[in-house]
């Protein structure tokens, strides 16, 4: 199958978020959510996050730009978590990247920053995010890979339904250099998951 003849829906509506896929107009919003998630883990474990200072919104419109064409392509699907009761502030985002359509086999990430924590909208939305990759892809398998004392990021997998496979060691390289042990984590199709009422538009 083409990927790209897959009707990939643009929002997933939980009892309480919405989940946007990336698009310009969003570089603000987004721009003011990465520095708030700056200090809350994203510096430490998002190998993407380097240089706080380019995190401004002329540069966030152009990740923009770049994140709707990998959606566009099926090669990367980025998208920001909102509540229902406030659709103009970003509380994280959830994301499906790195696809092997052939064999319906994914990789699965997210960040948040602190006014997303704590409420359980991470799981909420990383979950919606997995239903989608199930319903509208068929996957097999979603696979994470999650740092050994980041025991935040392991709950929330556990909790959706991941299971834990194994030790990586020595896989992660932080940002001084040193390295630490990663967990492989993964969710195939026959693996249960708690129920949620997600909406795909």
């Amino acid at each position: 199958m083409d990927p790209k003849t897959i009707a990939v829906p643009r929002e997933l509506y939980t009892p309480r978020l919405i989940v946007r896929a990336a698009a310009p107009g969003m570089g603000a919003m987004k721009a003011e959510a990465i520095q708030a998630a700056w200090d809350n883990g994203l510096y430490q474990y998002g190998p993407w996050a380097k240089d706080r200072a380019i995190y401004i919104e002329a540069n966030c419109e152009q990740q923009l730009a770049e994140l709707q064409q990998q959606w566009h392509d099926r090669t990367n699907f980025v998208y920001y978590v909102f509540t229902r009761d406030d659709p103009d502030h970003i509380l994280g985002a959830v994301e499906l990247y790195a696809p092997d359509w052939e064999r319906r086999n994914f990789n699965t990430g997210y960040w948040f920053c602190p006014r997303g924590t704590g409420q359980g909208y991470a799981v909420e939305a990383e979950q919606a995010m997995v239903m989608m990759g199930r319903t509208v892809f068929g996957a097999q398998r979603i696979a994470a890979t999650v740092q050994h004392e980041n025991l935040k990021s392991q709950r929330l997998l556990e909790k959706i339904g991941f299971v834990r496979e194994g030790n990586l060691r020595n896989a992660y390289v932080y940002k001084d250099g040193s390295r630490g042990d990663s967990l492989s984590y993964s969710l195939i199709a026959s693996d249960p998951m708690p129920p949620l009422n997600v909406t795909f538009k």
